[in-house]
């Protein structure tokens, strides 16, 4: 049996046993994929579509000088050589080829650089800016034909003919390397989306914890807490240090402590002062005059440990340590005031979703309600019943409300990415939220008056706290600056072991012997400079009490700030509170008109048009009072956050 017919027969053998696995219903459905893409390949390569995108010279050439432009146009200054394989044809073909299309100016022949016996085939400038011309015109064909996609659905059709063609890569690299088919393990199972099924409550859940800028508020808590334990222990602890080290000295040093060591001891007496002895003695010695003994040898090593302890800084480290307390409130505060902006704004993404989700579901309703319309003052049209304008108005109609259904569903798109990526979800999650956008009308504000809104706002708001926070640190540090210029005092003990000459083991083979010593006292230090009028301290001092300054002038700022923002969402809520009655009411109406123009369109005395009017109108107005619940939903939100409250519901 030939190689051919063992491959092919065990490709036979492969495909039978994948064929059980995919479903009877879905084989029809995979042919006629498969059919429709290879026809649409053979399309995009037949010269009837080149000639409808008016190639010019691309008109003329065969498939084979076709394949090779769009070759050079890949990889230029390449030999025929690898043309002809790309080609999958001989040499001579390739240069029949070559010669053919230099006939025709489309490419030009040039000696290698490198090697002049090599010749190197390219486009000329003619054929390049010719492809881009018609490549141009296929973003234009490629772009009237997808438009009407969606940015969803033309991510998705994308990734599916990403997946196909990696897919059959596969396949075809392995039959070319290996001989065989080689599937890969997944590769007739359906396309998998993670869908994510949620309620607020689980969406709120989630994002409290994956959210990033939740997390990082957490950690900035944590590390707040380490300053202000470092702070206390830095009051408490003393500065403790271990050295150790070894001397070597020069030849001039050691030749200077040398010490004579054969020696003897004579008694000799002490006279008084008659000359006469008077019975008692002191030991001499009496040098010898022979070699001397080195005192010191190289190396010479040492031990030094030493306890530092700050006994009066100008009250430094007590205020470094209170700063340190300040910090870590300041930071309990705005993980606080993160964790419940979180609650809100996942609330407030959960009912935005689903506002979009039912206002693309009403236009596209809308949209087919129009196109039905056009067809219906088409025909009368086409018979004499309808005028032209009728017709040219519903056609102005349908064409308008496609953009905006577009802007729709790319807002919906961009609003599921933004959702996912602030409750930790992957991007391509395809979501599907459980609720109603009519439960974010339960929401209310704890508060009933404005002044009491307004003095929540005064005592309780994150803006303003952490204003107050930064004039106490600012008082901090100036009270840290004016403590430098304070005398500093520390208590010191040092501890030495040094292994040097000892004079009791003078005669003895090793005169050294570790030896230590130590001390304790006190240092006082005056920063003389700092208390000089003119010093740099000195107006790093004035510059703490300036800081302290401005801050409380931007807390007062801001505070005003504030009642105006809170004034104003006041009154937004007021008036979403009001469009959401109205709107309510118009919706009543506008069911009741669809209702009743629906009787008459059944009784004959109205046409569809009439009837596509009234349900536009009933859908609009379900649109306009579904934004109105949630302007209110999203202002009572903002206060809430202003006042760094937590809903009531």
């Amino acid at each position: 049996m030939s190689r051919s017919k063992q491959i092919h027969r065990a490709s036979e053998q492969k495909i039978s046993a994948l064929e059980p696995s995919v479903a009877v219903e879905n084989t029809e459905i995979i042919e006629s994929i498969r059919l429709q893409i290879v026809g649409l390949a053979a399309w995009l390569r037949s010269k009837k579509y080149f000639r409808s995108l008016k190639c010019g010279l691309l008109d003329s050439m065969n498939m084979t000088e076709l394949a090779t432009i769009f070759f050079l146009a890949e990889k230029d200054n390449v030999p025929i050589s690898e043309i002809a394989g790309f080609a999958d044809i001989t040499l001579s073909s390739m240069t029949n080829v070559i010669d053919s299309l230099e006939k025709k100016n489309a490419v030009r022949r040039t000696p290698c650089t490198n090697d002049r016996r090599k010749i190197l085939i390219s486009l000329t400038e003619s054929t390049r800016s010719l492809l881009l011309n018609i490549n141009e015109r296929h973003r234009i064909v490629f772009r009237n034909v997808l438009c009407r996609f969606s940015v969803r659905e033309l991510k998705k059709i994308s990734s599916i003919l990403k997946d196909i063609a990696g897919r059959i890569t596969v396949i075809v690299f392995c039959v070319s390397v290996f001989g065989k088919f080689v599937f890969p393990a997944d590769s007739i199972a359906t396309a998998s989306v993670d869908k994510k099924v949620l309620t607020v409550e689980q969406a709120v859940a989630l994002a409290v914890q994956n959210n990033p800028g939740l997390l990082q508020a957490r950690e900035d808590f944590r590390a707040a807490g380490y300053r202000l334990h470092a702070a206390r222990m830095q009051m408490l602890y003393p500065d403790m240090s271990l050295s150790a080290g070894a001397n070597w000295f020069d030849p001039d040093t050691i030749k200077n402590a040398e010490i004579q060591t054969n020696y003897y001891v004579t008694n000799m007496p002490v006279f008084g002062f008659t000359g006469v002895p008077i019975g008692t003695y002191f030991q001499v010695m009496q040098d010898t005059n022979k070699p001397k003994t080195a005192v010191l040898v190289n190396p010479s090593p040492k031990i030094t440990a030493s306890v530092t302890k700050p006994l009066f800084t100008g009250g430094a480290l007590w205020f470094s340590k209170e700063l340190s307390k300040l910090d870590v409130k300041t930071k309990r505060r705005q993980l606080d005031y993160k964790l419940l902006t979180v609650r809100f704004e996942t609330k407030k993404l959960f009912y935005n979703y689903l506002i979009l989700q039912e206002q693309m579901r009403l236009m596209q309703e809308l949209l087919s309600s129009l196109a039905q319309r056009r067809e219906y003052i088409k025909t009368g049209f086409e018979n004499g019943i309808r005028s032209e304008y009728e017709y040219i108005n519903i056609r102005v109609q349908y064409l308008n409300t496609e953009p905006q259904l577009m802007q729709i569903s790319n807002a919906l798109f961009t609003a599921g990415i933004y959702f996912c990526n602030f409750t930790g979800l992957p991007p391509e999650t395809e979501l599907e939220l459980s609720g109603s956008i009519y439960d974010a009308s339960r929401i209310e504000i704890p508060l009933q008056s404005e002044d009491e809104i307004f003095m929540q706002v005064r005592l309780n708001n994150t803006v303003l706290a952490d204003l107050q926070s930064a004039v106490k640190s600012a008082e901090f540090a100036r009270k840290l600056q004016n403590a430098s210029r304070m005398p500093a005092v520390a208590g010191i003990f040092q501890f030495n072991d040094e292994y040097k000459f000892d004079q009791d083991r003078i005669g003895k083979s090793e005169l050294r012997s570790w030896q230590y010593s130590w001390f304790a006292g006190l240092t006082i230090t005056l920063p003389l400079d700092d208390l000089l009028p003119g010093s740099p301290a000195h107006f790093k001092y004035r510059e703490a009490a300036a800081n302290v300054k401005k801050i409380r002038l931007a807390r007062r700022e801001q505070e005003d700030a504030l009642i105006l923002r809170a004034r104003s969402l006041l009154m937004k809520i007021q008036e979403s509170a009001s469009v959401m009655v109205s709107q309510k009411e118009n919706v009543v109406l506008a069911k009741k008109g669809y209702d009743m123009v629906n009787e008459q369109y059944k009784s004959g005395l109205v046409d569809m048009t009439v009837v596509n009017d009234s349900f536009n109108n009933y859908n609009n107005a379900r649109l306009s009072e579904l934004r109105a619940v949630y302007d209110n939903f999203a202002s009572k939100i903002d206060l809430l956050l202003l006042l760094n409250m937590k809903q009531s519901e």
